[in-house]
């Protein structure tokens, strides 16, 4: 189906019809019927339109009438089965066909070439045809995809065209380009029927030589020197060619014997001293017909008659120097050189001085590009339109003139040796040849420029270079935000120039984490991991086989914080750091106000322990003071005495069980064993102590008190009131609980109505202030049973 014109067309076996709000017609021209099944469409503007046809040759069609458009060798291209076409510029048309390859037609009908497989196609069968934002053809084929850079000014021949090995030497003869390979072998190309060029093994082995606008081949095995029609020119060893500085017809070369030098029609010999090693000399340039300079890896030499002198510019005896390349340029003589001298580099361009036989460095070529100064310059040819080409630091460079002014280009050159080595340039009108590593490269517009705009494209993202959360359609359907723990991505990317993709470079820059630009790689492909939290903008640049920079493409993207970094766990941290201010508050206030019940109590022990009995002294020292008899002063006097140390034992037991240094379980009992064993034999009591020797923890100040106290309280009332001859005291640890048992014989009393009695109500109170369990066992004529449980 096709649109023409605002109106649809459908093509199918029985012709062409054409849609209507009726559907679809049956359509005719005039009285003519479109003569088959339709097979492919090309427009070539608003007015007109081509139509080829499975078994006819095609038609012009302008919406009313049709034109035969009468192809060159069109019956050739019917019986090839055409079956997809294609407008590939504004003056050439391509035809796909299924046996027969790619036949290409200028739009009067003239056939250009034909690519099938004697000219680079991997197979002939070819089913469609797709012409890329890079003017690059792409064919489909039953077996592969094909890409047929049918724009670009750099023709590449190498192992699809039978040249499978380093092209060392090109030369030309005629309309034929001939060139040597590694291997010996001589090839030479030629315009075949498809007007396409083809190679071809030649029949003799050899090397090959530039002989004015003519080719000779010498043969190492026979020492034959021939033309390229066979014709034997001269027996002899040759070794160089020689370019003529001052004459452009002369031709030399290097033989055993001597120099042959030919001018013009004629031949003539120079002898040369025979004790002298010329085979190890590559090339050389006669000066003004008498003398020669010879190169060699090793070094530059001159040559006058017999006589073979060194032309060297370091005199240094450490040296590690290739001679490359020895040529002419602008009538100058020129040697380019790689190495260094010492600790020093020495590569780059010297020029000959013929007046001093020295070489020095070349200024012009190092003002206009650094990298003639600091790499090394493998081969260097000027064209007569005075071009100069270079294959510098692995590029070929252009020196050329415009406007007056020298200026060096590599950029649109760049697919001309892919970064291999090349070994010899000619010059053949409008083309220049290359030959090297890869093969020989044919560039036909040395004034060409890529000025196609491309992207580059973010591929794909992917987390924990596992799972793919992008995968580089579009834009994202919802911002990308990632967990923390999914904080290590992997960012895949590609630009959209296919002209050698392999060498397309890249710089990132991951806006947020990255500071500055990356420098410029190979590599496809970015992992950030331990991305902070935060928002971030990924960005990426290509840059194509031109050095031509595409469009860039940025993708953003969130990274969210860890859960002990979020909003809502700072407001737990601010919720727990109030806690725990507030609680060392309390803590700090409770300190505060246990000091001051320490205090309130001290004064309330002392009031309540100390201050009756002191209030019982001073009357009883009143009382003696007043009483004028003896014996009641002395009763008085006794009251006083006993009175004093009872308070005096207060303050004591007051004053220990506050001191912070008895805290410890053990002081604690051994004081407890201590006073039952004197109080009870000083009252000749008997008595039996089972009271632990240590419980673990701490004894706080106030359990401490109070629990002496009671512990205190019990064995007095016992001693004094009970009558008792014998008391057995038990302290021991029952789990968390600590029991008290205080147990006499004595004569008892009624605990239900003794209630008021001082020494209960105290224990009692006591027992209270420090949730004991108190139980109290007792009867008139039976003893006493006090038994105490504080949880610890």
């Amino acid at each position: 189906m096709f649109s023409f014109n605002n109106e649809v067309y459908l093509g199918n076996v029985s012709g062409l019809q054409k849609w209507s709000n009726e559907g679809l017609q049956d359509l005719k021209v005039g009285d003519k019927v479109f003569p088959d099944t339709l097979v492919y469409v090309v427009p070539i503007s608003e007015s007109r339109i081509l139509l080829g046809f499975k078994n006819s040759h095609p038609q012009w069609f302008d919406g009313k009438s049709l034109l035969p458009f009468n192809l060159e060798k069109g019956d050739r291209l019917l019986n090839k089965y055409p079956y997809d076409a294609i407008r590939v510029n504004d003056s050439t048309i391509a035809i796909a066909a299924v046996y027969g390859g790619v036949f290409f037609y200028n739009l009067e009908g003239k056939l250009l070439k034909i690519f099938n497989e004697n000219s680079g196609a991997k197979t002939t069968g070819v089913y469609d045809l797709f012409l890329d934002h890079e003017s690059s053809l792409w064919l489909g084929t039953s077996e592969y995809i094909q890409k047929l850079m049918i724009n670009n000014p750099v023709l590449k021949y190498g192992e699809e065209s039978g040249i499978d090995d380093y092209v060392s030497k090109i030369t030309r003869n005629g309309e034929t380009l001939l060139f040597s390979r590694f291997d010996g072998n001589i090839h030479y190309s030629f315009m075949s029927q498809e007007n396409t060029i083809e190679f071809r093994e030649f029949t003799n082995r050899g090397e090959i030589y530039q002989w004015g606008d003519s080719t000779i081949i010498y043969n190492s095995k026979t020492s034959n020197i021939s033309n390229f029609s066979g014709s034997k020119i001269l027996e002899s060893d040759l070794y160089l060619t020689f370019e003529n500085f001052d004459e452009p017809m002369v031709f030399s070369f290097l033989s055993n014997s001597g120099i042959v030098h030919k001018k013009d029609k004629s031949m003539k010999r120079i002898l040369v001293d025979s004790n002298l090693n010329l085979k190890s000399f590559s090339q050389g340039i006669i000066i003004d017909g008498n003398y020669y300079l010879l190169n060699s890896n090793i070094g530059l030499y001159k040559l006058a008659g017999d006589s073979l002198k060194s032309i060297d510019f370091n005199k240094s005896s450490s040296r590690n120097i290739r001679y490359n390349n020895l040529t002419v340029i602008n009538n100058n003589i020129f040697v380019s050189i790689e190495g260094s001298v010492g600790k020093s580099g020495i590569s780059g361009i010297y020029k000959y001085n013929l007046k001093t036989d020295s070489l020095e460095k070349s200024e012009f070529f190092g003002r206009l590009d650094s990298e003639f100064v600091e790499n090394q310059v493998t081969v260097m040819k000027q064209c007569p339109n005075g071009d100069i080409w270079f294959q510098n630091a692995y590029k070929i460079k252009r020196v050329y003139q415009q406007e007056g002014t020298w200026k060096v280009k590599s950029a649109p050159y760049n697919l001309i040796g892919e970064g291999s080595a090349i070994y010899s340039i000619i010059c053949d009108g409008e083309n220049v040849w290359f030959g090297g590593v890869n093969g020989l490269y044919q560039l036909t517009n040395p004034d060409w420029d890529y000025k196609t705009d491309f992207k580059t494209n973010i591929t794909g993202i992917y987390v924990n270079n596992d799972s793919l959360i992008y995968g580089g359609f579009g834009e994202p359907v919802k911002d990308i935000v990632l967990p923390y723990e999914d904080n290590e991505l992997r960012f895949t990317y590609a630009a959209a120039s296919y002209i050698d993709p392999e060498r397309n470079t890249y710089s990132y820059k991951l806006e947020g984490f990255d500071r500055d630009w990356s420098e410029w790689s190979l590599e496809t492909q970015k992992d950030y991991t331990n991305i902070p939290e935060g928002d971030y903008v990924f960005k990426i640049r290509s840059r194509n086989v031109y050095e031509v920079d595409g469009r860039d493409d940025q993708i953003s993207f969130s990274v969210l914080p860890p859960w002990y970094r979020t909003w809502w766990a700072y407001v737990l941290y601010l919720i727990l750091v109030t806690v725990v201010f507030y609680s060392i508050y309390k803590v700090r206030v409770n300190q505060l106000l246990k000091v001051e019940r320490m205090r309130t109590k001290i004064a309330s022990d002392l009031h309540d322990e100390v201050s009756a009995t002191l209030t019982g002294i001073s009357y009883f020292a009143e009382a003696v003071r007043r009483d004028k008899n003896k014996a009641k002063r002395e009763h008085f006097i006794s009251l006083i005495t006993e009175s004093a140390g009872d308070a005096k034992e207060k303050i004591t037991d007051i004053v220990w069980s506050i001191n912070p240094d008895n805290d410890d379980w053990g002081m604690f009992l051994s004081k407890c064993r201590r006073y039952a064993s004197d109080l009870l034999e000083s009252k000749d009591i008997k008595y039996e102590l089972k009271i632990a020797d240590k419980i673990p923890g701490k004894l706080p100040m106030e359990i401490r008190q109070h629990l002496w106290m009671i512990y205190k309280e019990m064995l007095t009332n016992a001693v004094r009131h009970s009558n008792a001859s014998r008391l057995d005291v038990i302290m021991d640890v029952d789990g968390r609980y600590l029991k008290l048992i205080v147990q006499d014989d004595g004569q008892g009393f009624d605990s239900e109505n003794q209630n008021g009695g001082n020494g209960v109500f105290n224990i009692k109170r006591r027992a209270e202030a420090i949730n004991a369990t108190l139980e109290i066992d007792s009867e008139s004529g039976f003893g006493t049973r006090w038994r105490l449980v504080l949880p610890l």
